[in-house]
């Protein structure tokens, strides 16, 4: 359950900000044997926001490229910045590669892994705890098509791509680096991924596509073949995730890809999976909590409140800081996602706004 968990008094706190790349990887899988704790940051966010979370948490050390080297090393918390593509970076592994006697250092699988942190658009980013053994079992609820072939293009600091990665990696499967940008459409057509998890974005603009050029006189039945091809010919799965996407461009989605299977992802940072095509997820328990100011009660037709999530599946803590920690959960054990939800005749969830702002939810989904 929730709880207020404590790191090890001798881990060591290593920040990674750095686009997909192996690098990413191996820093990790380092930090796993050493018994760090892995930070993840968006090269792309701006660096006031950067520097927030390194004031959050001890970390003394920071893993970038060689465009962030300067902002970060002249951050107060920072005495140590590792470049890849540099002397540092290849002195970290010509040591690494000297230490004959090197041990793994045996952690309890309670300890603190790795901190994510929030996207702080309801305030603040606040750093997700998740535990070696929370890591670990979050992995068993997540699949890929296989032969498992992945392109990386989602950012690592998320938690999609942190548990997508190692799910292929542990089936033995095959990962490719995004560039990203421009070059995305040209490089899926290039490796040919059995499955692609993406933001709608992505969807968007290949629906855009579509409306323009059926709307210049091309045939639909070829547009809509045109369009799956930039998917390659293994792809076996195609879901949308971390932001709502619209009705018209889902629709789209399962007509492109009518022979395979298409889903819409809800989650969020703190609990993982939450819904599948408003469906609730086997491990997952829902409420919807009444909200007055809104007119929500989830006792009325159509059932409508506040999510609200119990599942073993939830972090262990928001680091350091106790106060939103206790104020995120209740006495059963639900955990406050800040979403507004409908109760479908089925018994499923569906996702219309946010508790503050009744907007549609965008930035903390999965």
């Amino acid at each position: 359950g929730l709880q207020s968990l404590q790191p090890d008094a001798q881990q060591v706190f290593l920040a990674i900000c750095l686009s997909n790349r192996a690098e990413w990887v191996i820093a990790d899988l380092a930090c796993i044997q050493l018994g760090w704790v892995v930070v993840p940051l968006a090269p792309s966010d701006p660096i006031d926001r950067l520097a927030a979370i390194i004031a959050k948490c001890p970390v003394r050390m920071v893993l970038c490229e060689t465009a962030l080297e300067a902002a970060l090393s002249a951050l107060p918390e920072v005495d140590h910045t590792i470049v890849v593509d540099s002397r540092s970076y290849d002195s970290v592994l010509e040591r690494g590669r000297r230490n004959d006697s090197f041990v793994p250092r045996q952690v309890a699988g309670s300890a603190l892994y790795s901190l994510l942190f929030t996207s702080g658009s309801t305030g603040a980013p606040k750093g997700a705890m998740r535990s070696y053994d929370s890591f670990h079992d979050m992995l068993t609820l997540y699949g890929v098509a296989l032969p498992a072939v992945h392109l990386s293009f989602q950012p690592l600091s998320h938690l999609s791509e942190r548990m997508l990665l190692p799910t292929v990696m542990l089936h033995g499967g095959r990962v490719f680096f995004s560039s990203g940008g421009v070059s995305l459409l040209d490089e899926l057509a290039a490796v040919r991924p059995s499955f692609v998890f993406s933001v709608p974005r992505l969807y968007e603009v290949l629906h855009a596509r579509f409306t323009r050029k059926l709307a210049a006189g091309g045939d639909e039945t070829a547009l809509l073949a045109e369009i799956r091809g930039v998917f390659g010919d293994r792809v076996q799965s195609v879901s949308v995730g971390s932001a709502p996407v619209s009705a018209e461009v889902l629709a789209f989605m399962r007509r492109c890809f009518a022979d395979i299977w298409v889903t819409e992802g809800y989650g969020s940072t703190e609990l993982g999976t939450i819904t599948v095509d408003g469906r609730v997820h086997a491990s997952v328990e829902v409420k919807l909590v009444a909200v007055p100011a809104l007119g929500f009660d989830p006792d009325g037709d159509p059932a409508r409140g506040e999510i609200w999530v119990r599942t073993p599946h939830v972090i262990d803590g928001y680091f350091g800081d106790e106060s939103a920690t206790r104020a995120s959960v209740d006495g059963d054990g639900f955990f406050r996602t800040g979403d507004l939800g409908e109760r479908s005749k089925d018994g499923g969830v569906v996702v219309i706004g946010r508790a503050k702002t009744n907007a549609r939810p965008f930035s903390d989904l999965v």
